[in-house]
């Protein structure tokens, strides 16, 4: 009976031993703190007011778009890019990360609007429309915008099947990169709701 006592014993001893070494471990605190979260606060909601006039022209231009119309594109485009220059960016009250964030993604879109107002052919500025509209979701998610509902809208065959997507204040789906070839061709991918 002894010797049943002492093996027990062993083999209690062993298991906490082993989960002493081999067990979960505990972090030590370092007494740093975690990162910083990126929030923008928008006092007097000029953010919201200059992304909702932002959209305004980036509907027009995807709206002109669909018709096929380069004119009112290229105008639509200069519209938008005036409308970028606006954009509060500095003085916003947020960490610095936050501010570069955006000013990196407003020039990238200031480029892309810049270059579909001097393209000469539709399926040049359906281009430049691609990438201006991935850049404009990026600075809808990184401002926080839930002003008004936008849908991300995906078009499988747009650019010989490689796919695109585009900005919607509607659920439907009007396709500005076919026109009216195949206007509603394209799914809801994602959205920004109130």
């Amino acid at each position: 009976m002894n010797r049943l006592i002492a093996i027990a014993l062993s083999v209690v001893l062993v298991v906490a031993i082993g989960w002493y070494l081999l067990g979960p471990k505990k972090k030590k605190d370092t007494g740093s703190k975690a990162p910083e979260a990126i929030v923008m606060i928008d006092k007097g909601g000029r953010m919201d007011e200059a992304i909702s006039s932002l959209m305004v022209e980036y509907y027009a231009l995807s709206t002109a778009l669909v018709a096929g119309n380069t004119e009112k594109s290229a105008d639509m485009s200069r519209g938008l890019a005036d409308q970028l220059k606006k954009l509060p960016v500095s003085g916003m009250e947020s960490n610095e990360t936050l501010e570069a964030v955006v000013t990196e993604i407003r020039n990238e879109l200031q480029a892309a609007a810049d270059n579909l107002s001097t393209a000469t052919a539709i399926d040049g500025q359906r281009k430049q429309f691609q990438l201006l509209s991935s850049k404009m979701f990026d600075l809808l998610r990184a401002v926080q915008y839930h002003n008004k509902p936008v849908y991300q809208v995906y078009c499988p065959m747009a650019f010989n099947n490689a796919g695109a997507a585009w900005l919607s204040e509607k659920p439907e789906i009007i396709n500005p990169y076919f026109g009216d070839k195949m206007l509603h061709c394209g799914e809801i991918r994602d959205s920004i709701v109130q």
